[in-house]
Order: structure tokens, then C-alpha cells, then sequence
């Protein structure tokens, strides 16, 4: 029987967002059991649930009575690899911090404040048959079928051809070291089209990385960042250069980043989801749909 948990000591985190470029003050406090996990924004309760998913484009952002907090992905990826069901989150801006792109300083900060087991089991939807979606557009899908635990196994796709591929098994454990790390990222092209839709103006070269996948691309880092003219922010990585203050952490990041990703997005089906999850290529906007369908009347368990 899996527990649920919360924290034991409430915490204070503060960070920029990497869309707006706004500060954000998050107090964490521990919750009862049952509780789940629940944003307060300005005196407003919003249910980390995909009910109140509002917007999926290139982050999650949730909303209730005019109240929204924007990219809770990475946050919400933290909490559910690491188990923790119970918190209240209070949140002073309109975006979760980025901090260093990925998961893992979220789940080094709840290390810090303690995790505890509560006197209750965790909410589990198990499937029982192949449950399936695919957008028609991008040709993207996603597919839950029977098994003990949760899997995830994702094949991150680039011009639609198969790029990386990567599986494993969820426990907390596993999380922390093998997903966890993995920091967000974007492609060098896409940069300037970002700006012009009014996204990641909090974007540093210490937030995530830059795919630099075209030849002579490095002009756009170099008019948007600060950086040091030896060029030592170059990794040579494959398949293709990239670019950050931060060496990799994984030779396949991009994969493991679009897991968390994932993981993120699931636990906004108010269950831990016992299944294995093959996605190809999907991004929030897949994921999300699949919960819909996952949670329908006729389907859900």
C-alpha cells in the first residue's frame, strides 16, 4: 500500500517565471490527509486539477474565478515524483518560479523541509484495458495500458522523425535520480518567435538550454543573453550542440525533460495513475487530453 505524504515543515521559496519574468512567492504548508494538492492565490482555493486547466501553450496554467498561476508543470512533476499528495501552496505572483529549469531544486528543497507518511493510502486509477489519443494535426499520441506501477516510456520526436527515446519505472527514487535533473529547453530558432509571443522574458542561460541545431545560429543567443566571448557556453552534445551555463546532465536531457514534463501533467488527474504510459512527441496539450479521456465517465475506474 502506497501512503499518502505531505511535508513536515512548511517552506518558502521565491523565483522568477520564465514567461513573465515576474517574481513569485511560494510558501509551502504541510496538509492533512485527503487534502491534495491546492494553490491559493489571493485568498482564491485553485485545485491542481485539469478541470482548471485553462491555457497548454508551452507551459500548464490553471485558473479559477480570474485568479491563474502559470507553468506549474515542474513544481507539480516534483511533487508527484517525490510522492508528496497533501500541501497548500500560497502563491504571491502569477508564475512558478523556473529556478534552474528542471525539478530537482523543488525536490531538494522538500528533502530539506522533511517528508512524512500519513495515516491513509494514496488514490490509485489503475487501467484495465488500452486507453489511447492522438492529435490529427501533429500527429502526436499517447497511450495508457495495464500494468503494475506506472512506466513511462517517451520517444521525443524532431521534425517528426524519432530523436531520443527513454523508459523507466516511477519511484521516488528513481525520480530524483533519474528525471529530476533534466532542465528545459528550446530549439535556437524558435527564440525570437517566443519574444514576439510574449514568452520566456524570464529566460536566462542558467533557466534551461538552447537546442543549437542550425549552423551559425548562435547570433540570436548572443543579441537576447549576456555572454562570456570565449564561447564556453557551447556544449558539445549530441546529437547537436547546445548551448547553457550549466553542463548537461544527462546525454539524453531532452527526453527525460519532456517525462517530467509528463509526470507533471498526470498528476493533475487527482490520482496516482498505475498504467504504462508510451508517448510519442507529445506536449501539455496531448497530455492533458488524455486525462479527459482517461477521466470520462464511460472510462474512468
Amino acid at each position: 500500500m502506497i501512503l499518502q505524504k505531505t511535508l513536515i515543515n512548511p517552506l518558502t521559496l521565491i523565483g522568477k517565471g520564465l514567461h513573465t519574468g515576474s517574481f513569485c512567492v511560494l510558501k509551502f504548508i504541510p496538509a492533512e490527509v485527503n487534502h491534495g494538492i491546492l494553490f491559493k492565490i489571493n485568498g482564491t482555493i485553485l485545485p491542481a486539477h485539469f478541470k482548471y486547466v485553462i491555457n497548454t501553450r508551452r507551459a500548464v496554467t490553471l485558473g479559477k474565478n480570474g485568479c491563474t498561476i502559470q507553468t506549474v508543470e515542474h513544481l507539480l512533476s516534483a511533487l508527484s515524483g517525490m510522492g508528496i499528495t497533501n500541501l497548500l501552496i500560497d502563491a504571491e505572483g502569477s508564475e512558478i518560479p523556473i529556478l534552474d529549469g528542471s525539478a530537482k531544486s523543488y525536490c531538494d528543497r522538500f528533502l530539506e523541509a522533511g517528508i512524512t507518511e500519513q495515516d491513509a493510502p494514496v488514490r490509485i486509477l489503475s487501467v484495465d484495458r488500452t486507453i489511447a489519443y492522438s492529435n490529427s494535426e501533429s500527429g502526436y499520441s499517447i497511450q495508457l495500458s495495464p500494468y503494475d506501477g506506472l512506466k513511462i516510456s517517451y520517444t521525443f520526436m524532431y521534425k517528426q522523425r524519432p530523436l531520443q527515446k527513454f523508459s523507466f519505472d516511477l519511484t521516488a527514487d528513481s525520480y530524483y535520480d533519474v528525471i529530476s535533473g533534466a532542465r528545459t529547453f528550446c530549439f535556437v530558432k524558435d527564440i525570437e518567435y517566443l519574444h514576439k509571443q510574449n514568452l520566456i522574458r524570464g529566460a536566462e542561460m542558467e533557466s534551461g538550454f538552447v537546442v543549437l541545431d542550425e549552423e551559425g545560429c548562435t547570433d540570436a543567443l548572443k543579441k537576447r543573453f549576456v555572454l562570456p566571448p570565449d564561447e564556453t557556453w557551447i556544449r558539445h552534445t549530441k546529437p547537436f550542440k547546445t548551448a547553457s551555463m550549466i553542463p548537461s546532465r544527462y546525454e539524453n536531457e531532452m527526453v527525460r525533460h519532456k517525462i517530467l514534463d509528463l509526470i507533471g501533467d498526470l498528476s493533475l488527474s487527482g490520482y496516482r495513475i498505475g498504467a504504462h504510459v508510451n508517448a510519442c512527441g507529445t506536449g501539455h496539450y496531448e497530455n492533458i487530453e488524455m486525462l479527459k479521456i482517461l477521466l470520462a465517465p464511460d472510462v474512468a475506474r
